[in-house]
């Protein structure tokens, strides 16, 4: 947890850390108390870094190529999203597959390289619209992904998941860049948190305080702004450790 003092003091004056009614109170807390743990043998007795461990922090690389972002960031957006190779609606009736790919538009779904799940074959169009029309008509609500298995004869490739999840994050990177031009001279958390935001809701440009607070360099506005309700805590916390991590910053 490289993270300089003065930042986390900023996290402790939130809202997140200090209203005990915030979501996300019991995690910030933790989160708090185990940085200090971590950091115990770096700090003075008034908490902060003692003479030149500090100068010890390197800053984080503020530039790498869409290759390396994407990379970077398809395990936590497969952990996160969670994988299946089956389509299956999402609490809202939209049909998705792979990482979370939306597919509930005929022409997306038809566009995949699908397989029969027993015997491996491709899929003929007139079955993949037969497989989507079967999809289309399921129920949605209070499901598990699983419970659409018994819908669809079949199945996409890890090789096809993982080709769509990287089109999606390159498509995303593209939104990004149109939205927040100045996005490539971020530290690398924050680019991380703006690539799980986009990539999670598809609309990075409907979180406007989320995007003042990073132009103004607003550490405790970007870690109130980052979080979502309709997400995992573990995985809103996950954003704030990446938050966190930033110690300098290049433009």
């Amino acid at each position: 947890m490289s993270i300089p003092y003065a930042q986390i003091s900023n996290f402790m004056n939130s809202k997140m850390y200090q209203d005990k009614n915030h979501p996300a109170y019991k995690q910030a807390n933790a989160f708090v108390d185990a940085w200090f743990q971590h950091n115990a043998d770096k700090l003075d007795e008034n908490n902060q870094f003692k003479k030149g461990v500090a100068d010890k922090i390197t800053p984080a690389k503020t530039f790498v190529s869409d290759d390396d972002l994407i990379k970077r960031n398809i395990p936590e957006i497969k952990k996160y999203e969670g994988v299946k190779d089956f389509p299956y609606k999402d609490t809202k009736g939209i049909i998705t597959v792979g990482g979370g790919l939306n597919v509930n538009h005929f022409d997306k779904y038809a566009s995949l390289n699908w397989v029969h799940k027993d015997i491996g074959q491709c899929a003929t169009p007139d079955e993949i619209k037969m497989d989507y029309e079967a999809i289309k008509k399921a129920p949605f609500g209070n499901y598990k992904a699983d419970f659409y298995q018994k819908y669809t004869k079949f199945r996409l490739a890890n090789e096809e998941i993982d080709v769509q999840l990287k089109k999606h994050l390159q498509n995303d990177l593209e939104q990004i860049r149109r939205v927040m031009p100045f996005f490539d001279k971020l530290p690398a958390g924050v680019q991380d948190v703006i690539i799980d935001i986009q990539y999670n809701t598809g609309h990075i440009e409907r979180f406007p305080k989320f995007i003042r607070a990073i132009q103004d360099k607003n550490i405790r506005g970007i870690v109130e702004e980052s979080h979502r309700k309709d997400v995992s805590e573990e995985r809103n916390m996950n954003m704030v450790k990446k938050i966190l991590q930033i110690v300098d910053w290049d433009y």
